[in-house]
């Protein structure tokens, strides 16, 4: 799925830059008649622009010519309208929509989504403004700006529209040749399961460890196996789909680059003396990065202009003479898919009497940023095979629970013990995670100004609400699961949590985002306290440090699945989605608890509580208390301030000012589990058998103020 969806980001990324180029030759020519004193009101022969243009954006370009050498060419295709969806209009700087070549657009405004994008922002930076893109109703709207001379604010902007019919088409095709791969596997990997867990299944019942042993390790080796091939296979077929978009979308840029020069080589001009083409060449480079190089060369093979990252050259002009400037001199790929050329005629297209070539347009796709998309999806998928293995122990360990308690039906109904809320939990903790990595992001995006706090300080307010609401509820839990029993606690935070995150998906503004995410905290903490107050009511004094440990180890394994896959999700889905996806699984681990869990749901019976004595003012006197008083300042406080402030605050909008993505931030808070995960359980058994748990008090401290130092001394 995820593979699935970043492959749909990237056709679409591909085709809105696509034409985002070929519709900024429409947007200079407009800009042009405006410079000369046009009126964007009334403006003579604007029909006529955007028909052309929409010509151009909605052609099928040939990514191969036929015949080479004869001079013919494969004439380039127009799309059927019913297929490409394309139209192209202009709208004022308020939205109105004056001209479109989609009759039913006109005089109408355009939706609120689109007036969001930078186009029609009051003010443009130096003249220019990054073009951006959105979808809304099924439609997806580009906006390029429109500049009016001697003025900063914009004119209006040109809105080019076409219909996602061809982009779920091409995800569908996508989607039925995984499907069929993953059946495949699927099937390898019963056969590999049929065959290895017989030998894993222990025959003496003295050997039960070593069974348990055996058959994790068959689960594992054939979830990693499988999850290895798979990625392997995904990613070939991800290389082979990006070399094709490449070349669709290069093969669109050299058309129109082609057009242009055979338009000036018809006016008698000649083909090394066009102005400025090296300047064209370089906007071609900064439109399509996916391009290595793009170069001109004259009919005997020699450079004539060429572009690069590294800069542009005009070869007649350089110093050297003809030949290969350095800054432009990449080796070309040896494999012919990396590379497009499109022969240009002498005189021109249009000039018969001149037959032959003037020269050709070369361009070479880059392999360097091929592979670094490839990096990508292989890193989410070593990171989705880290999410299964930990997936997997939390449901081998539910599998083993439940085949113990079948093997021993026959005897007297056993009471559950404090390791069977650790599924539920680790469920509960992947779905409340899912948005852990942009919480902060997201009321970035909502900001407004509220309260009068800065926008900095509001980024911080629905963490700070959470975590507030988390406290109190905390608190409420703690009297009411020794009441009541742990399960009404935990379903009530479960269905508060997942109401709040379905308010997330919901909230219009930040203030209704901010309290939303305290909802969330009231459910979390619910249903945290009653998952403590579980294993604490099943677990003895000597096993007590254990069995939170194995429960602490459950939810960080959800805590660690469900902030990398959310991140990821995020990346490709946007934020609102991750909300109603946590929100689903939160309710679903209520059905889990009633089908897996009966068993423990029980009240406390009556007269089962002991009444004690307390003396009076025993609270105060336990909160004076030198060592109390040295556990909440010095350590609680200072590791709240670190985990919520330094973790769940401060990184991921470092992180994300410093360029990287959704995803990798996810990995980031990855790191934080799995320590939690494997350090948690070797400490609490030490701390079980240390008659003094201070010095590991002293060591945390010490390490998380390293941590913060870090900060000072190096620079990142």
């Amino acid at each position: 799925m995820l593979g699935l969806s970043h492959m749909e980001k990237l056709y679409v990324e591909s085709m809105v830059s696509k034409q985002t180029l070929i519709g900024g030759d429409m947007k200079r020519k407009i800009e042009k008649s405006l410079a000369f004193g046009k009126n964007i009101r009334k403006f003579v022969g604007m029909e006529k622009l955007l028909e052309e243009a929409r010509g151009h954006l909605g052609r099928k370009f040939h990514v191969e010519e036929t015949s080479p050498g004869d001079g013919s060419m494969k004439a380039d295709e127009p799309w059927e309208a019913a297929e490409s969806g394309i139209d192209v209009s202009v709208a004022l700087p308020d939205g109105v929509i004056v001209y479109s070549t989609k009759a039913s657009f006109k005089k109408t405004s355009l939706p609120g989504p689109v007036l969001d994008l930078p186009a029609f922002s009051k003010t443009l930076k130096n003249g220019k403004k990054t073009p951006g893109h959105v979808k809304h109703g099924g439609v997806y709207f580009i906006a390029l700006p429109l500049k009016a001379p001697f003025k900063k604010a914009p004119a209006g902007a040109a809105i080019i529209t076409f219909d996602e019919k061809p982009v779920k088409k091409r995800v569908e095709n996508l989607t039925r040749q995984s499907l069929r791969l993953m059946a495949l596997i699927l099937a390898g990997g019963a056969v590999l399961l049929a065959l290895f867990l017989p030998m894993a299944v222990a025959r003496r019942r003295e050997s039960e460890k070593m069974s348990k042993f055996k058959i994790s390790l068959a689960m594992f080796s054939v979830i990693a196996l499988c999850q290895i091939v798979f990625t392997g296979l995904s990613a070939l077929s991800f290389k082979n789909y990006s070399v094709r978009i490449a070349r669709e979308k290069t093969a669109a840029l050299t058309a129109m680059l082609q057009k242009d020069i055979h338009y000036l080589l018809s006016k008698g001009l000649r083909i090394e003396r066009l102005a400025k083409m090296e300047v064209r060449l370089g906007e071609i480079i900064a439109a399509a990065p996916e391009l290595e190089r793009v170069a001109i060369h004259d009919a005997a093979g020699r450079p004539l202009y060429a572009a690069s990252p590294g800069g542009v050259v005009h070869f007649s002009s350089h110093p050297d003479g003809p030949g290969e400037a350095p800054e432009t001199a990449d080796r070309e790929p040896a494999e012919a898919e990396y590379i497009l050329t499109r022969r240009l005629l002498k005189g021109g297209k249009t000039q018969a009497f001149s037959p032959g070539e003037a020269g050709v347009i070369r361009a070479v796709i880059s392999q360097k940023a091929l592979l670094d998309q490839i990096k990508k999806i292989a890193l989410d998928s070593a990171t989705v095979l880290v999410i299964s293995i930990l997936f997997s122990v939390e449901m081998l360990i539910l599998i083993f629970m439940l085949m113990e308690k079948k093997t021993g039906g026959r005897k007297k109904k056993a009471r559950a013990g404090p390791k069977a809320i650790r599924s539920a939990a680790f469920i509960f903790l992947f779905g409340s995670s899912l948005s852990i990595s942009f919480v902060p992001l997201h009321m970035g995006k909502l900001y407004e100004p509220i309260f009068g706090v800065s926008k900095d300080m509001a980024m911080g307010l629905p963490i700070s609400m959470e975590m507030f609401f988390a406290g109190i509820s905390i608190m409420i839990s703690g009297a009411w699961l020794d009441r009541r029993g742990w399960h009404e606690p935990f379903f009530a935070g479960l269905a508060a949590a997942a109401l709040g995150s379905l308010y997330s998906w919901a909230a219009p503004d930040a203030l209704h985002f901010i309290l939303s995410r305290g909802a969330v905290g009231f459910g979390y903490g619910l249903a945290w306290m009653a998952s403590q107050g579980f294993v604490i009511s099943r677990a003895g004094e000597k096993n007590k440090n254990r069995g939170i440990a194995e429960l602490v180890a459950g939810i960080f394994a959800g805590s660690i699945c469900g902030g990398a896959a959310g991140a990821m999700l995020a990346e490709r889905m946007g934020y609102n989605a991750v909300f109603l996806i946590s929100a689903a699984i939160l309710l679903f681990v209520i059905a889990y608890v009633c089908l897996f869990m009966r068993g423990a749901i029980e009240k406390p019976a009556p007269g089962t509580r002991k009444k004690t004595d307390a003396p009076r003012g025993l609270f105060i006197r336990f909160m004076l208390n030198r060592n109390v008083i040295c556990l909440i300042l010095l350590s609680a406080f200072p590791g709240a301030v670190a985990v919520v402030g330094l973790l769940n605050y401060f990184c991921p909008i470092y992180l994300n000012g410093i360029g990287a993505s959704q995803s990798d931030i996810g990995r980031f808070f990855m790191i934080y589990g799995i320590c939690m995960i494997y350090l948690a359980p070797f400490l609490s058994r030490r701390m079980d058998r240390a008659m003094n748990d201070k010095r590991y008090m002293v060591i945390s401290g010490l390490l998380a103020g390293l941590g913060f130092m870090a900060f000072h001394l190096f620079k990142f």
